[in-house]
């Protein structure tokens, strides 16, 4: 029998990837306490046939994703070695940045395909409920943790007192960008799922959405970018082998639990 955690999981990284095209951080992610799409699909109250269509498509989507993803693991491998470099290079991080956008692009337009044939194998009064819980829910604040969450991952560095003080300064300036995008981040999300429920996908809408905000989340990658490249250069030699280590790690256990 087809779970609903198994037929969530397409829609909840539709979601996850518009948080990369909202910030270009380039780690999808999904806020599950905000988007809950195992309630989501609850609520449709879906027959025995829309669940073996959904796990079949489902399954698809998983094949025809699977390089994309293993590309977008190397491209976000790639950006992190031109941060944690000796000589911030410009040009071969906005390069990079860019190449990573591309292919978030390329991974969200297939999600939304994806949705959309899930949408059309709904009935009429499961499609005004799918629409109404998840406008309601985007309107959730993104939970970002406890207080000093982030900062608790540098603990094992032994950071210093201005090396904190920076650390400090960056994450709320990353909390304040946040919620200076808020809106736009909302207006995104309700355009994209216009297009999912919009009975005739046309791929020429998605590009002009592409287009209008592509330059705007460039650049807003290359600053955050840069704020990284920053703080890496007052880390001592082991505090940098400790944290590629980590990130080492946490890119091995992620790419595990996601196989």
């Amino acid at each position: 029998m087809l779970t609903l955690k198994l037929i969530s999981k397409p829609i909840a990284l539709s979601l996850a990837l518009l948080a990369i095209q909202a910030s270009v951080t380039a780690h999808p992610r999904l806020h599950n306490d905000a988007i809950n799409m195992h309630s989501v699909l609850k609520n449709l109250d879906l027959t025995t046939t829309q669940r073996q269509d959904i796990r079949l498509l489902r399954q698809q989507q998983h094949a025809d994703n699977a390089t994309l993803m293993q590309d977008m693991r190397v491209s976000r491998e790639a950006v992190r070695l031109l941060i944690q470099s000796n000589i911030w290079n410009e040009n071969e991080i906005r390069t990079a940045l860019k190449q990573e956008q591309e292919l978030a692009s390329q991974l969200l337009w297939q999600y939304i395909q994806g949705q959309h044939k899930i949408w059309l194998t709904l009935d009429d009064t499961q499609k005004q409920t799918f629409v109404q819980t998840l406008t309601d829910k985007s309107q959730f604040e993104r939970p970002s943790g406890p207080k000093g969450k982030r900062d608790d991952r540098f603990d094992a560095l032994g950071l210093t007192e201005k090396q904190r003080v920076v650390l400090a300064n960056q994450n709320q300036e990353e909390r304040s960008d946040r919620e200076q995008n808020k809106t736009r981040h909302l207006v995104f999300e309700k355009r994209i799922l216009a297009l999912i429920t919009n009975e005739d996908l046309a791929q020429s809408d998605w590009l002009a959405l592409q287009q209008e905000t592509f330059e705007d989340k460039l650049e807003n990658g290359l600053n955050r970018a840069k704020k990284k490249y920053e703080f890496w250069q007052l880390l001592t030699p082991e505090q940098q082998a400790k944290m590629q280590a980590k990130t080492k790690q946490k890119a091995h256990d992620h790419h595990g639990r996601n196989k």
